[in-house]
């Protein structure tokens, strides 16, 4: 019988659908290890692991640094129910989310140890294992950090035999910020280098918009009405900026939360329709701080600063 696709799905259904999902992705992963560490890429014909991802799984989406997590993935979870097998769920044990918010620790037994600690402290705790309490413990433990390495890899290093051992990504750099100057977290900085593509499709529709104009102002051009194209460039220029990543979310701090409705970041629309308390303004103006376009938010962070500085507790009116 055909699924009929505009009738909405139950609870139970949506649970169901929920479960079966996480347990297949558990078994793909699964699937990507064996694929790796038994050579089926060898066995295919391919010189290396990374022209066998680019090869077999083009269509599907799934390039070289994605199937590298989900073999990081595996590991990390294998090694942490070696310590305890009831640290972490039995179906879909750890996540990629979890082991990409170890990516900055200098090994990935640091990184065992890190996973393992928080998961230990949820359960005590009754919660859930999150990213950023893995980050918390990671930072409470003082684990080492990966060194950046100085030198590039040697030309053709890409084209040669992947070893069996673990598959390590090359240290991202710490200095990514969001536009609050909030340190991006690993485990969503992919999110925000995304916005490059959306800079880069407002830069191009810039472009257009003056090759547009040049052509409209040619003989060739006579019937080119610049005027009809420019607004539609606009808005798409517009709809584009919109919806570029601004912040990491404040309330959950990339975890993924109401506020952000999952998405784990926010616009800069959602934050610039809080306006600035009257006490905000007063006590940043006395101190000479542009509040010109600054959001709530900011300015609460502005105060935090400024009270740290001079070693004062804000008021709760300042903050509202």
């Amino acid at each position: 019988m055909k699924t009929d696709l505009s009738k909405p799905l139950t609870r139970a259904d949506a649970h169901a659908f929920v479960t079966s999902i996480k347990s297949r992705i558990g078994d793909i992963r699964g699937m990507i290890v064996e694929l790796h560490d038994r050579l089926g890429w060898k066995v295919l014909g391919y010189d290396s692991w990374d022209k066998c991802v680019k090869a077999e799984f083009a269509d599907e989406d799934l390039d070289r640094i994605a199937c590298h997590r989900q073999i990081r993935t595996a590991r990390l979870g294998a090694s942490v129910l070696a310590i305890d097998n009831t640290l972490l769920p039995k179906r879909g044990g750890l996540k990629v989310g979890h082991a990409r918010a170890t990516e900055g620790l200098a090994t990935d037994e640091d990184a065992v140890t890190a996973i393992a600690a928080a998961a230990a402290d949820a359960i005590r705790n009754g919660k859930q294992l999150t990213s950023k309490a893995i980050r918390a413990k990671a930072k409470a433990l003082d684990l080492p950090l990966k060194k950046a390495k100085a030198d590039a890899p040697p030309v053709g290093a890409e084209d040669a035999e992947e070893p069996v051992g673990p598959v390590e990504e090359p240290p991202q750099d710490p200095a990514l910020l969001d536009a609050l100057d909030n340190p991006v977290p690993d485990d969503v900085r992919e999110i925000f280098e995304d916005r490059k593509l959306g800079e880069e499709a407002i830069s191009a529709l810039r472009k257009a918009d003056n090759l547009i104009k040049r052509y409209s102002e040619t003989r060739g051009g006579f019937f080119c009405s610049h005027k009809a194209s420019v607004v539609r460039l606009r808005e798409d220029k517009a709809a584009i900026a919109a919806s570029l990543p601004h912040s990491i979310c404040t309330d959950c701090v990339g975890d993924g939360c109401n506020a952000c409705m999952g998405h784990r970041f926010l616009l800069k629309s959602q934050l610039d329709g809080e306006e600035i308390s009257p006490n905000q303004k007063k006590l940043l103006q006395r101190r000479g701080v542009e509040i010109e376009g600054m959001t709530k938010k900011e300015a609460s962070r502005r105060i935090d600063d400024i009270a740290r500085e001079e070693d004062w507790k804000p008021r709760e009116d300042s903050e509202k």
